[in-house]
């Protein structure tokens, strides 16, 4: 920066890098003088310097929506730099997609709803993309259609998140047990986030097993105690409440099945010799699968562009490589 202070790339680069930690005023003006930079620039470099500037547009909007007390000059001018964002690189989802998610957030459902099936036409791969849908359908009050779109996510891609959202639906329709078991799943293969337990609580509450639900909610309180540093009053009053019910019955959920699913095809993008992981590209939805060194065939390093058969599975995180084989071309 101190020797081409308008190098516009650097400077959407360092404004995430202040943001990352926490020199919040400091990205604040990186993204603006980025900005003034683009608008000064003749219309052949803007062009060519479009999809940084939509980088920095979407920055911007991040950094004002992470006010504590936004003021509606706050919400428009984010609306506008989101705007300005889809407007720089239209065929990008993700430009579509957080216009969506901002509106949601600010309680329009069906605009959003137009933004992100705009951003699912351009990714239809992207789970998260119809997540984002049905939950603009839930704030809608229509369960039903969220659920309709949740189930359209092949049931590899459905993480965590996907789970939660599903149990949304089923338990607004009445549908305590089969909701109360994604909430199950989610809490297994994501443990360490308090919010899967506690809405797994309330949920075994509602059925009646008031022991399992008391350990629940008090797993959500250490983690959250963990993360944020204090309890979570409405966890310690929700837990008191519950010891004045009857005992109930227990719940039993069977364990959820992370079993292999598929052998797929794709081509490793990324490998880290150094710590033993990467990336494989699938080549059936485009979709990025983690693996480890330890799951390939006799712990053979593959290298970026390598075609590989590769079996799927439901880790933690999402779905990841089982087993990776090497293709003999």
């Amino acid at each position: 920066m101190e020797i081409y202070p308008k190098w516009l790339k650097a400077l959407a680069e360092v404004s995430t890098l202040y943001k990352e930690v926490g020199s919040i005023e400091k990205a604040f003006k990186a993204c603006q003088n980025g900005i003034q930079v683009y608008k000064n620039m003749k219309p052949d470099r803007q062009k060519e310097s479009a999809p940084i500037y939509s980088k920095l547009c979407t920055l911007l909007a991040k950094l004002i929506c992470s006010k504590e007390n936004r003021s509606e000059s706050d919400v428009n001018e984010a609306e506008h730099l989101f705007k300005e964002s889809i407007s720089a690189d239209s065929q990008n989802a993700d430009t579509w997609y957080r216009l969506g998610d901002f509106l949601l957030e600010t309680g329009r459902p069906d605009e959003a709803i137009q933004y992100l099936q705009k951003a699912e036409s351009l990714a239809p791969k992207k789970e998260y993309i119809p997540h984002k849908i049905a939950q603009a359908y839930l704030k809608k009050g229509d369960p039903d259609q969220a659920l309709r779109i949740y189930e359209t996510i092949p049931h590899y891609k459905r993480t965590p998140y996907i789970l939660h959202g599903m149990a949304e639906c089923l338990l607004r329709n009445g549908k305590l047990k089969e909701g109360a078991y994604y909430l199950y799943v989610a809490a297994q293969r994501e443990p360490e986030k308090w919010y899967h337990h506690r809405d797994l609580a309330l949920a075994l509450a509602d059925l009646g097993d008031r022991d399992q639900a008391i350990d629940s909610l008090d797993k959500a309180n250490q983690l959250y105690k963990k993360e944020k540093g204090k309890d979570f009053a409405k966890i310690l009053a929700k837990i008191e409440e519950i010891k004045e019910r009857p005992k109930g019955e227990r719940i039993v959920f069977e364990k959820p099945d992370t079993s292999v699913t598929t052998i797929s095809y794709g081509i490793v993008t990324k490998y880290n010799p150094e710590r033993g992981f990467g990336f494989i590209k699938d080549n059936a939805d485009g979709g990025n699968i983690f693996f480890h060194i330890s799951k390939v065939k006799n712990r053979i390093e593959p290298a970026p562009g390598l075609s590989v058969k590769f079996s799927k599975e439901i880790g933690e995180k999402g779905p990841q490589a089982s087993k990776v084989w090497m293709i003999d071309k």
